[in-house]
């Protein structure tokens, strides 16, 4: 079952996004659209709601969850002594479509780092991302609005087509229309010795590069 609600993501209305933050407040699964493409947001510090993330994609738990913050400082929270690549890369592309792999600080649901002691963090420009995050009090899981193994969804449409069957879990959606861009952020895995790319995605190499030894 599930309920859909209209919203700009530019201009959220705000009747909408509280309606949103209490539903994540309570523990609930929201779909809704990135920059990229369509997410599935929970809070990040609630076990049982991160477990239903899991459990809705069919996703493997030994597979971590990516992790929307509000910037450095919430980051920092989370995040284990990151490295000053960390800091680096964060002045140049954040807020923007890049994840930074860092060592885990243990402040989060356990399943969303999946025993890796690491999680991946990103900051989100997206005015309804950044919002929805204040009102939360707190970071979201930023996983894809897909089932597992399946193509990541840049509408509403495609996510309904992919569970035609329905979904065994209630689900809030807000339909934003179609996302402008089908590419994934790219992921930087910071943990490792030298740092190294495990996912190419809107950032491309000759912007990454520079950055990267």
């Amino acid at each position: 079952m599930y309920t859909a609600l209209d919203i700009d993501a530019q201009q959220p209305d705000p009747q909408v996004l509280q309606t949103a933050a209490e539903w994540v407040r309570r523990g609930g699964v929201v779909a809704l659209p990135t920059e990229t493409v369509y997410g599935l947001a929970v809070d990040a510090r609630q076990a049982a709601a991160v477990e239903k993330v899991f459990a809705l994609k069919g996703r493997p738990e030994t597979k971590p969850l990516p992790v929307l913050v509000s910037g450095v400082l919430e980051a920092e929270q989370y995040a284990l002594e990151p490295p000053p690549l960390f800091y680096r890369l964060a002045e140049q592309f954040w807020p923007g479509p890049l994840t930074m792999i860092v060592p885990d600080a243990g402040n989060l649901a356990p399943a969303v780092s999946a025993g890796t002691a690491s999680i991946a963090v990103r900051h989100s420009p997206l005015p309804l991302l950044r919002q929805l995050l204040t009102l939360v009090g707190g970071p979201l899981t930023a996983t894809s609005a897909n089932r597992s193994g399946l193509s990541p969804c840049g509408s509403v449409s495609e996510i309904l087509r992919q569970w035609e069957g329905g979904f065994h879990l209630p689900l809030l959606i807000l339909d934003g229309g179609a996302t402008r861009q089908l590419q994934p952020s790219t992921i930087v895995d910071l943990t490792r010795t030298p740092a190294q790319v495990v996912r190419w995605g809107v950032l491309a190499p000759d912007q990454l590069s520079p950055y990267l030894p």
